[in-house]
Formats: C-alpha cells, structure tokens, sequence
C-alpha cells in the first residue's frame, strides 16, 4: 500500500479514515503538518467527500506534498497495515469505529476527549489524547512525539494488548452480563 501511495521508505505514514472532515478534524490535521516543519511525515486521508477545501488548505500551507488524498475504500485493512499511527482530531464522536480498529490492528492513535473510543485508551501508552481538538500546536506535539520508531514500537505492542477486549465475542459477553445483573435485581 505504501508503494502505491508513493510513500518513500524512511517517511512515517500518518493515516485518517473519515466521511466528515470537517468534524473529524482534517484541517487541524494539515495544519499540524506545517507546524511539524519538515518532519519525514505524510497524511493518508482515507474517506468520502469533498477534499477540495482541504487541498486548497494542504496546498497554502505548503505541505500539498505531504498530504495524500486517497478517497473512499471498502477495505481499510490494507491502510491500517501500512500506517505507523492513526489520527482523528474529532470534534464529537460518541465511540469512533476506526479507532477501535486501529488499536485492534497495533496502530497507536492521536484522537481527543470527544471521542468515546478514546475511553480505553491511556494517554502515553497507546498514543494521545489531546483536550481540545482545535490546538493545532498540541496535534503537531502529539503526532512528533510518535515519530520515534521505539516509542511507535511500544505503542503499537500496547494497543495489541487491547485487542482481546475490542472482540466482538468480548463485548457480547459484557452485555449479556450487564443483562444478567439487572435480571438477577429483578424482584
């Protein structure tokens, strides 16, 4: 994937998966991309819609170059393999698919407290969580703070460690659980 994306060997490959950029945070996310400077870093966008305005954006603030518009797919799978770190600045997300699956998949992630996938997530172990989605400055910290391949490292095996409890099996046991408790208080 990396190689049909035109990724050079060396760059690290930051990816978002969104259908609603300006929500998730698409501009902060370019824009953190100029605050980095010349970090060996480039942006995977992967969803629908209109990225006009934002190549527009990627192009005024001069890091077109690194920002790779790749649109829809109905296959993450090969994205998240090639990504060393995911990132969705979101506004409000009440609990955002392609986290979990990023963590499922080892790829540490850069997200905020609006998203309730973020819940699981430790800051600083599994990657960031930012306080407000709008502090570009922040984004760009977080997102260079993973541009250390053995910090990624240990991020990555620390998301891994989560998977077991992002099963669907998992999540089916909780809730049956949950059901059971208000049964059992049942008179």
């Amino acid at each position: 994937m990396r190689e049909k994306l035109g990724i050079e060997d060396g760059r690290v490959m930051a990816l978002m998966i969104a259908q609603d950029f300006a929500r998730k945070g698409l501009r902060e996310a370019i824009l953190a991309l100029r605050v980095m400077g010349d970090e060996p870093v480039t942006l995977v966008v992967v969803g629908k819609g209109n990225t006009g305005p934002y190549e527009r954006l990627a192009r005024q603030a001069r890091v077109a170059g690194r920002v790779i518009f790749a649109g829809a797919t109905a296959d993450p799978y090969p994205f998240y393999r090639a990504a060393d770190l995911f990132v969705l600045p979101t506004r409000h997300d009440p609990c955002s698919l392609v986290v979990l699956e990023a963590l499922a998949m080892g790829v540490p992630v850069v997200s905020t407290v609006f998203n309730g996938a973020c819940e699981i997530m430790v800051d600083g172990v599994h990657g960031r969580v930012l306080r407000d989605p709008g502090d570009v400055g922040a984004l760009a910290t977080a997102m260079r703070h993973l541009l250390d391949e053995q910090t990624r490292r240990a991020s990555s095996d620390a998301c891994l460690a989560l998977r077991p409890g992002l099963s669907f099996e998992r999540h089916v046991e909780r809730l049956v659980g949950i059901y059971e408790g208000m049964i059992a208080r049942q008179p």
